[in-house]
């Protein structure tokens, strides 16, 4: 009996050994594990990033509101300085037309007046008045009614340019109201045909429409006066009148 309880013990002891050893290499390995679960799990959390990257976006770069400033004040001065230069050219341009227009002009009255000025005379519209002898000259009224006798009085200064006075013979039996006529002036003729001379004579004309309520009374000399701005008397060295007419007319 004793023998056996001592092999029974034996065999107990070994037995706790081998559980001892298994439960120590067990720990082991747990210690290991766990040891190592830290590193792992760090190692696979750096895989899931890498295989979840995406490439890296340039962020937008904002400018600053001065270089916002900048940039407008630079493009505002580039668009002036064109606006500018397209204005220069269409002054120049502008210019040029007016210079051409002129001319055009020029050479329509050179051409075209003498005609008009010989149906004017031939129908009695339109008289030259002789400013130094101051003789009077007949002349037809627009309407009709017939013709009258005009020649200049005086000329004197006033203001910037001249005071003439008219005197209009009225020829008629009735008493005449509310004329209107159109004086032509300009400095003296030139006395040679040089077309170039002529055009610039004729380009120089100024005309203008005058009224008078005075009555022009019938059978006798009537004075008006009309205002020549712009030229002095001794610039005047030509003057005609045309186009006169009435606005009432009225028998004693």
């Amino acid at each position: 009996m004793a023998d056996k309880h001592i092999t029974d013990e034996r065999c107990s002891r070994t037995t706790h050994r081998k559980e001892v050893r298994r439960f120590k290499t067990v720990g082991r390995l747990c210690s290991i594990i766990e040891a190592n679960m830290y590193t792992l799990v760090a190692h696979l959390f750096c895989i899931g990033v890498l295989l979840g990257q995406t490439p890296p976006v340039k962020k937008a770069v904002t400018p600053s509101a001065k270089t916002l400033v900048g940039v407008a004040d630079s493009g505002r001065e580039t668009e002036i300085a064109a606006l500018k230069q397209t204005v220069a050219a269409l002054s120049r341009r502008l210019g040029e037309l007016e210079k051409k227009y002129t001319l055009h002009e020029s050479y329509n009255k050179y051409f075209e007046k003498p005609a008009i000025e010989a149906f004017n005379e031939r129908a009695g519209n339109e008289v030259d008045l002789d400013l130094a002898s101051k003789s009077f000259a007949p002349v037809t009224d627009m309407q009709g009614l017939g013709r009258f006798l005009i020649c200049v009085e005086k000329v004197e200064a006033y203001l910037d340019g001249s005071k003439v006075s008219l005197k209009i013979g009225n020829t008629l039996f009735g008493n005449l109201s509310e004329i209107k006529y159109t004086l032509a002036w300009n400095r003296r003729k030139p006395s040679n045909d040089n077309q170039d001379v002529l055009v610039k004579w004729y380009a120089a004309e100024q005309s203008k429409e005058f009224t008078d309520v005075q009555p022009i009374n019938r059978g006798r000399w009537n004075v008006v006066t009309a205002f020549l701005p712009g030229t002095k008397p001794d610039e005047l060295g030509y003057l005609s009148i045309k186009y006169i007419g009435f606005g009432a007319v009225s028998f004693p």
